[in-house]
């Protein structure tokens, strides 16, 4: 068989939209009202933590992929492509983006893809990211411009810090303003959590 083949071709007889029709009969989950798909996805999104890193520039990776954030989806968005377009919007905004693992620096960087980021609501990052005094954009030297996080997350609303030994006031007080500042957002709720 060519590597061209079209996927009418691997379906036989069956087309996309009978793969659909029968999902719907077939499914349990498909073959629930609305509002319950709904609610199950949001408590997929309540108990979803989804860890997002970055790829270490080299020789061998481009600095494009390298500054692309990297996560795997969650797994109810690969049963099938009713699911992911009903889901996707409803487990992002529940669900906890964890960003602990990334470079900070590359967290500034405006993403290429930003279909699935635009619906995130919650962010963890790291205690050194939110010290980081916020700044105006400005271009580095290899001509990228830095941004603030709401560019690319435009309905962030809670940004959770992990903490470790902070034992003054001050320092979450700076923390929650430099946030707040960064991404101009003066509503934005930051939790710090001590680990």
């Amino acid at each position: 068989m060519e590597t061209n083949a079209s996927s009418a071709e691997f379906l036989g007889d069956e087309t996309e939209a009978n793969i659909t029709v029968r999902n719907q009969l077939e499914s349990q989950l498909l073959r629930l009202p609305a509002e319950l798909r709904n609610q199950i996805y949001a408590y997929v999104g309540l108990s979803t933590t989804i860890r997002v890193f970055t790829l270490l520039w080299s020789s061998t990776i481009s600095w494009d992929d390298a500054k692309e954030l990297k996560f795997q989806r969650p797994n109810l968005l690969s049963t099938c492509k009713q699911v992911r377009q009903e889901a996707t919007t409803l487990i992002c905004k529940h669900a906890v983006f964890d960003l602990v693992g990334c470079d900070a620096g590359l967290l500034l960087i405006p993403r290429r893809s930003q279909d699935f980021f635009e619906f995130v609501t919650s962010i963890r990052i790291a205690r050194d990211f939110a010290m980081v005094k916020p700044s105006k954009p400005k271009a580095s030297a290899n001509g990228t411009v830095y941004k603030p996080l709401t560019r690319w997350l435009p309905n962030l609303e809670r940004v959770y810090v992990e903490s470790t030994g902070w034992t003054h006031r001050g320092g979450r007080i700076r923390a929650r303003a430099s946030l707040k500042s960064r991404c101009g957002n003066d509503s934005l709720e930051v939790i710090i959590v001590d680990k």
